[in-house]
């Protein structure tokens, strides 16, 4: 659970858009509060459930932090959090990874195999069924055309 939040938290890093405008003290601002949600989470949960708890700690100031954030950005940039997230495309990339990893996970156990055949022949399976089923949904479409853009130094035709 905590490695899902982890990833969470580092996906939507705003605090680069702050940056890009040289508005840093809000990121200063969010830091302060991590590092004071941080000592008081942590040593609270490490006192009360141990180790856990204060691993929970760092991870939910790290969200109280990021929450800071997007709500400054939110305000900056003038959109509501329903715009500055992909919500369908998330959901889509959701459905896709976990079917590729029941798909993965019924060739691991259907045939046996050596733990690096197993590694390198689910890896594949994984992959292919991902890749296919974004492409498909036309998800890597629109970001390989911006990235193309970007590394040919062209502008973006809509």
């Amino acid at each position: 659970m905590l490695s899902i939040s982890t990833l969470v938290i580092s996906i939507f890093n705003f605090g680069y858009v702050l940056r890009a405008v040289g508005n840093t003290r809000i990121i200063l601002a969010a830091n302060l509060l991590r590092l004071l949600s941080t000592l008081i989470l942590s040593w609270t949960g490490l006192h009360f459930y141990g180790l856990i708890g204060a691993a929970t700690g760092v991870i939910s100031s790290m969200i109280i932090g990021n929450i800071f954030i997007i709500i400054k950005v939110r305000s900056l940039v003038g959109l509501t959090i329903r715009n500055m997230f992909p919500f369908n495309e998330l959901y889509l990339i959701l459905a896709f990874s976990s079917l590729a990893s029941a798909i993965m996970l019924l060739v691991k156990m259907y045939f046996p195999m050596d733990p690096l055949t197993t590694l390198v022949s689910t890896a594949a399976v994984f992959g292919l069924i991902y890749f296919i089923s974004i492409l498909k949904a036309g998800l890597v479409s629109k970001e390989l055309r911006i990235i193309g853009a970007m590394l040919l130094h062209r502008p973006l035709r809509s």
